[in-house]
């Protein structure tokens, strides 16, 4: 924020910010400030700010990425813009780790399968098929290691519901989804995690999150 505010008054025909920048910053802390509740509490999900200028990184850092705001600075991200102008200042990005992907392997428990068949992950994000079982995650297995199966890493980034289904190897022939209600990867389990392992079972809603 110190630099930021170095680089906008440094420049030698504005020594401070424009008015209208003040404004839109009043604007914009007003909407966080709703954002927050009536007791002011920090926003739980992430806040994310994008175009402007000085205003943006004003009505965004005083309330987000200030020491003073109680606000997680991994729950943000900063994205300002630039009208690509000579004498524009380059004002700081910042994006926190919730917004980045982590690599998240699938340990499934499925004793389910015939011979020829495979375990997959199938959900609602387009990294797990988007409910196609045709391009969902192929999960492995051995015969040491039978009835556990494992996926490669998949990289991901938001909350995602998912099922466990078993088809032919090839993914053809049809495909058999587990009973009862969606599994889910909870956004706030991914959040700051570079990779995590999420452990489920056949039939079963319960998914346990390990991070690496």
């Amino acid at each position: 924020m110190h630099s930021a505010i170095e680089a906008v008054e440094g420049r030698p025909d504005k020594k401070w910010f424009e008015k209208f920048s003040l404004e839109n910053a009043a604007k914009g802390n007003a909407i966080y400030q709703h954002l927050r509740g009536g007791g002011h509490e920090p926003a739980a999900q992430g806040a994310v700010s994008f175009g402007g200028g000085e205003s943006v990184l004003l009505e965004f850092a005083t309330l987000y990425l200030s020491p003073c705001s109680g606000f997680d600075a991994d729950q943000a991200a900063l994205f300002p813009f630039r009208r690509g102008r000579p004498d524009d200042p380059v004002l700081p990005a910042h994006e926190g780790r919730a917004f980045t992907s982590a690599q998240v392997c699938f340990k499934v428990t499925c004793n389910a399968t015939n011979p020829g068949e495979g375990v997959f992950i199938v959900g609602s994000s387009p990294q797990l098929g988007d409910w196609d079982p045709a391009k969902g995650v192929a999960c492995a297995t051995t015969t040491e290691t039978f009835p556990v199966w494992t996926s490669e890493p998949v990289s991901m980034h938001t909350a995602a519901e998912f099922k466990i289904v078993v088809q032919h190897a090839e993914r053809r022939d049809g495909a058999r989804w587990e009973g009862g209600g969606n599994k889910s990867v909870e956004g706030a389990a991914l959040a700051g995690a570079d990779s995590l392992t999420l452990s489920c079972s056949w039939g079963g809603l319960e998914v346990t999150a390990t991070r690496a």
